[in-house]
């Protein structure tokens, strides 16, 4: 899990606004004001704890000044929305004080940072001021209660007063997947959260202990859910499209300077390279899809992070719709991500930067955030991935993936 924590200086008036990839909870130790969000405007006072979810814009003002601690992480805290806690208990404070202490002590204790962080996280869904619906009491229940061997959903759905049917379809709605699945991925986060802080300390085997009594739930569950690899239909005869938004300059020949920027040049060439009758004239010759490669700094500003270019979308879009005019599917391929590019050096890769790999799952849910309910459109998320150990690699990946589910759970 990857977690930062910072603290707002003292004499702090003004913080301006800004967006993260992840949640960011914040305790507020002194001041009075509000946190100005694009959602609305929350008040603060000491103990007052707001969590802000991902890529939403917000900035802290006071009267005098105030002091924060703040939390960044991917936490499962649900529907993304702003959730404020009017005066958190001391269990809450104390948390927020032992993360930060922890954090910035380093060492052997940063390792037992994922485990408080979660329980923050479950503390938070189970306090917050407002619990005004049964879909909202039944998600802070599973989340606070996971590790009860005995929880029932069914009992937990009749408790609400809902009707099960239409419940479940109110939560998956809401949060992106059912019930069972929050709950199974709440614990399977607890065991990895147990082997990520105790890694060389705690075996699997000890891990398991520790997960027994929930343990068995997990496995019956999953063996219910087993299924074949599905096929996808309409893949199997295609060609790729390269030198339109890939490959569209020669970066290892240029000056560093002039290898990132987008001109007004290129621009002119992303408009017009691919046209409508190049897609008949290549749904004529029998294929059924065509592979899209394209470059993270073509569709994202890569000194501005998550500021996405609406007409290099809005070409991408035009160029879907053509596909479906001549029955061709679309497999959208990340050819080139900042961090990751074949042919020329990078003082900074990939999977050195945490900053970087936020962008890079940001930009996957944007692109499904676009092209949602087009089930023409398929995912290739990245071209060629450099020499690296395999497992920070599958770890990216599913964490994107579950990135997105959260936008389209099919």
């Amino acid at each position: 899990m990857d977690i930062l924590v910072t603290v707002t200086r003292e004499n702090t008036r003004v913080f301006p606004m800004h967006n993260h990839a992840v949640w960011e909870v914040m305790l507020y130790t002194a001041g009075t004001g509000a946190l100005k969000t694009d959602a609305g405007d929350f008040s603060f006072h000491a103990d007052t704890v707001i969590a802000v979810p991902p890529r939403l814009r917000h900035g802290s003002c006071a009267e005098n000044a105030f002091v924060n601690i703040c939390v960044h992480a991917p936490l499962p805290l649900g529907e993304e929305r702003v959730r404020v806690i009017e005066r958190a208990d001391g269990k809450i404070r104390a948390l927020f004080e032992l993360i930060r202490d922890c954090y910035f002590e380093g060492g052997e204790t940063a390792g037992v940072l994922p485990p408080l962080v979660m329980a923050l996280s479950q503390l938070i869904a189970c306090s917050e001021s407002e619990k005004n619906d049964g879909v909202r009491a039944l998600h802070d229940r599973l989340i606070a209660e996971f590790y009860r061997a005995d929880l029932n959903v069914a009992a937990l759905i009749e408790q609400t007063g809902y009707a099960d049917d239409y419940l479940r379809t109110l939560f998956l709605r809401r949060y992106g997947r059912t019930p069972r699945v929050l709950l199974e991925e709440t614990r399977m986060n607890y065991a990895q959260s147990l082997l990520d802080t105790y890694r060389g300390a705690l075996s699997v085997a000890e891990t398991a202990r520790q997960c027994r009594p929930f343990a068995g739930a997990i496995h019956k569950n999953t063996e219910k859910r087993r299924t074949h690899m599905k096929k996808i239909e309409g893949f199997s005869r295609g060609m790729g499209i390269g030198g339109w938004l890939t490959n569209y300059k020669r970066f290892n020949v240029l000056p560093d300077a002039w290898r990132m920027p987008i001109t007004i040049g290129d621009m002119e060439h992303f408009e017009s390279y691919i046209t409508e009758s190049d897609v008949k004239n290549i749904a004529s010759m029998g294929l059924d899809h065509i592979r899209l490669g394209f470059d993270q700094v073509v569709v994202e500003e890569v000194d501005h992070p998550y500021v996405y270019r609406d007409k290099i979308f809005a070409i991408i879009r035009r160029f879907v719709e053509q596909c479906e005019k001549y029955r061709l599917n679309v497999v959208l391929n990340l050819h080139k991500a900042i961090g990751n590019y074949c042919d020329i050096p990078e003082k900074v890769t990939l999977f050195d930067s945490t900053e970087l790999q936020d962008r890079f799952v940001a930009l996957w849910v944007e692109f499904e955030r676009r092209f949602a309910g087009k089930p023409q459109v398929m995912f290739e998320l990245l071209n060629e991935v450099r020499d690296i150990n395999p497992d920070d690699w599958n770890n990216l990946v599913e964490r994107t993936i579950r990135a997105i589910r959260v936008i389209n759970p099919t």
